[in-house]
């Protein structure tokens, strides 16, 4: 017959179970955060190794080339010499971007254009939007929406500065309604100066990643002719 512990002895055979427990489970705990820790370690040389990998390549830039095919390319490469496809393909959406004016778009059109401004014009640019408010009252208002639609674009790229002349048409029709009919048309041209820099900033990289910019204010003029549609 088992003679049964005393209540002392009893009490200590639990404590002993309890730490026998507990620090099977403090070793198994320790165990995790090395391997943790050392997981972390190698993912942050692997990131670090990646960025600097990543960092001294060129970004890459998807165009058309001569004949209509896709094609990648280095912005280096890209800013070796101007081509006529890409400097076309600048100047319609530069044109688009800076003189539409739709509501639900306009902020981020023109910000966008922006972007190819030297730092002088940008500042000079921008003083003048902020004087004349016109985005804000624009927004605020049911005015005219403008359309604007390139049809033709004649780069002249054998110096530079380099310059261009782009033949547009502005739309104006109500805002707010789909398929809004015409209510009007004006036929304009851009008389447009454009260099190239050495090096893009990185954050114009995203918006203008060949770095064009213009080398003057861009001079507009209308037609005489209008076109109206009521």
């Amino acid at each position: 017959m088992t003679t049964p512990l005393p209540p002392v002895n009893q009490a200590t055979h639990r404590f002993l179970d309890k730490q026998d427990a507990l620090l099977s489970v403090n070793n198994t705990l320790k165990g995790l955060l090395v391997i943790a820790l050392v997981v972390i370690a190698y993912q942050g040389w692997n990131n670090s190794r990646l960025a600097k990998l990543l960092g001294s390549r060129e970004p890459f830039v998807v165009r058309q080339d001569a004949v209509g095919f896709a094609e990648a390319v280095t912005v280096n490469n890209m800013r070796s010499k101007i081509d006529e496809a890409s400097a076309k393909y600048f100047l319609m959406h530069w044109v688009q971007n800076n003189l539409e004016r739709r509501h639900a778009t306009v902020v981020d059109q023109y910000s966008m254009s922006l972007h190819f401004f030297t730092q002088d014009l940008f500042d000079k640019v921008s003083a003048d939007d902020s004087h004349s408010k016109w985005m804000a009252a624009f927004l605020d208002s049911q005015a005219e929406e403008i359309h604007v639609q390139v049809t033709n674009v004649v780069p002249q790229l054998d110096s530079v500065p380099y310059s261009a002349r782009v033949d547009f048409i502005k739309k104006f029709v109500q805002p707010g309604v789909a398929d809004s009919p015409i209510n009007r048309t004006e036929r304009w041209t851009a008389n447009i100066q454009f260099t190239q820099l050495d090096k893009v900033p990185n954050d114009m990289i995203p918006y203008n990643p060949l770095g064009f910019v213009m080398a003057s204010l861009p001079r507009f003029n209308q037609e005489f002719t209008t076109d109206d549609h009521k």
